[in-house]
């Protein structure tokens, strides 16, 4: 039962890196052309990695972690890249929302898991040069961490 479950996410998992893999193609964020070859090339290794899994990746637990490195570049950036690829995503009808992460730590005011922390700690800084976070958001984000 639960290989059933694996098998039918982890197939929505690679139609998802199928759509991110051609917003990368059609609309390339300003990395290249072997910055492309290469995010292209990391994506395939994704789709491998969770339609063949190693059994002891062979769970739910671990195709959500890659289902979220799949997402990480979308929910964290913005650009023609990624404004293609949630469209492409809402056209699919696949059901994966973009989220605000950062509007739901400061709303619950604390980080509750590993790859919120992991989120947070690497993408802080460059959000706040950005402009993207204030400088009592980024003082919130660092009282959270320790």
């Amino acid at each position: 039962m639960k290989q059933d479950l694996y098998l039918v996410q982890s197939n929505e998992v690679a139609k998802i890196i199928d759509i991110a893999i051609k917003a990368f193609s059609i609309n390339p964020p300003d990395v290249g052309e072997e910055g492309i070859k290469q995010i292209i090339k990391s994506y395939l290794h994704y789709k491998e990695k969770v339609l063949n899994p190693e059994p002891q990746y062979l769970n739910l637990t671990s195709l959500r972690i890659g289902k979220n490195d799949v997402l990480t570049y979308f929910q964290e950036t913005n650009g023609k890249t990624v404004e293609y690829f949630w469209k492409e995503i809402e056209a699919s009808g696949i059901n994966v929302q973009r989220v605000d992460k950062y509007q739901k730590i400061f709303k619950k005011g604390k980080i509750t898991n590993e790859i919120e922390y992991d989120f947070v700690i690497d993408t802080m800084i460059p959000m706040n040069q950005e402009g993207k976070l204030t400088q009592d958001q980024l003082d919130k984000l660092e009282l959270y961490i320790n």
